[in-house]
């Protein structure tokens, strides 16, 4: 019974030890405290993350990965834009997760699996609290360096721009395609957009409902283009028609403003002719309209992609000029030229800066989009 006593007692001992011997940084509980953060705060720290040094797995909320963590926190006094990324970490495979004052997970990145920087990158629009993030690598240990900067918040989402053309693909008889736009810093989180038809220019709830979608995270200062393809129900017949559009309806983000994520468009604006839509509504030419799916991916390729001083199209036969313009991802027009009745075209991209793009081409009624990377 002693020896019972005593070798429950040397492990209790042993316990208590190692507890001591965690370093500030190695739990939710302890963390290295950064306190509190206000605009224009940018602040680098590193530590490693060796279980030599008494760091572990001590992380096990959701994302949570086997291997060995550090834990940081931070205030804020008043709603700012946070930026939190991994950069020149010593080693290549991090992982972040940034948590609220309880410990319940707001974001999570993996080596840019959702930033695409190509290390672990997080970017929100925080309200004034109390959070903590988690930075841990995977498979190895090492420096890991965190990086945060603070910014006035600034996040807008609001529709860019609308386009919308008369089709005939699979049943379906318009197409339309939407430019969200957040002008922010920070990133959004989910995104839920909702599209209406309406007798007028307010949205109410006898208005019909044509298509919701849901978008895993816009990027501050990017645009986001959403394409549905829907029929306009005969009971429109014959009175006024609007296209309306609500951006976050749940008010779930919060933003600078909260006014203009409900925007209305009238039918006659987009497409021409009367505002009394009626089904012969004469079809005008939509600049940047778009063609079915199944006609972007077989009649347009564009290579290289990416592409650095040139980029190469590929469509399909036509007897007439076509017209091509370059958007960039704020919807802005930074390019465009018409070329002759060519199947192949080659546009010279030297002037273009490092970035994402959209190329859309509009040849004898027909309009085709794609998405292209410009890399130097």
């Amino acid at each position: 019974m002693k020896n019972n006593l005593f070798t429950l007692a040397f492990t209790v001992l042993l316990a208590l030890s190692a507890s001591a011997q965690k370093p500030v940084g190695a739990s939710f509980s302890n963390p290295i405290n950064i306190d509190t953060l206000t605009v224009g705060s940018r602040l680098s720290f590193t530590a490693n993350n060796d279980p030599a040094n008494g760091y572990g797995n001590d992380y096990t909320g959701t994302g949570n990965r086997s291997s060995d963590d550090i834990f940081y926190k931070f205030i804020l006094s008043s709603t700012c834009d946070v930026t939190i990324d991994t950069n020149n970490s010593e080693v290549e495979d991090t992982y972040l997760h940034l948590l609220d004052g309880n410990g319940n997970l707001i974001a999570e990145d993996d080596d840019g699996y959702y930033s695409g920087t190509g290390y672990s990158r997080i970017s929100r629009s925080l309200k004034a609290g109390t959070y903590y993030y988690v930075v841990e690598s995977v498979g190895s240990y090492g420096g890991l360096t965190s990086n945060i900067a603070v910014t006035k918040f600034a996040r807008d989402l609001r529709l860019y721009s609308l386009d919308l053309c008369k089709m005939d693909y699979s049943g379906y008889h318009y197409y339309a395609s939407a430019f969200i736009y957040n002008s922010g810093v920070s990133n959004s989180g989910y995104i839920n957009t909702k599209f209406y038809l309406s007798n007028n220019n307010t949205l109410s709830a006898d208005d019909v409902l044509i298509h919701s979608n849901t978008s895993y995270d816009l990027e501050g200062n990017n645009c986001e283009i959403v394409d549905i393809h829907f029929n306009i129900p005969a009971s429109f017949n014959g009175k006024p028609l609007y296209f309306i559009i609500s951006i976050d309806p749940e008010n779930a983000i919060f933003e600078t403003n909260e006014a203009n994520n409900v925007s209305a468009t009238s039918f006659a604006s987009l497409m021409g002719g009367s505002t009394t839509y009626t089904k012969s509504t004469s079809v005008n030419s939509i600049a940047g309209a778009e063609t079915s799916g199944q006609e972007k991916e077989s009649q347009l390729e564009l290579f290289p992609n990416p592409c650095s001083e040139k980029l190469g199209i590929a469509l399909s036969k036509s007897n007439d000029p076509s017209l091509i313009c370059i958007y960039d991802m704020q919807g802005h027009l930074v390019k465009n030229e018409t070329i002759a009745e060519s199947s192949f075209a080659e546009i010279n991209t030297s002037s273009l800066s490092n970035g994402l793009y959209i190329i859309k081409i509009s040849n004898g009624g027909r309009q085709w989009s794609k998405k292209f990377m410009v890399e130097k």
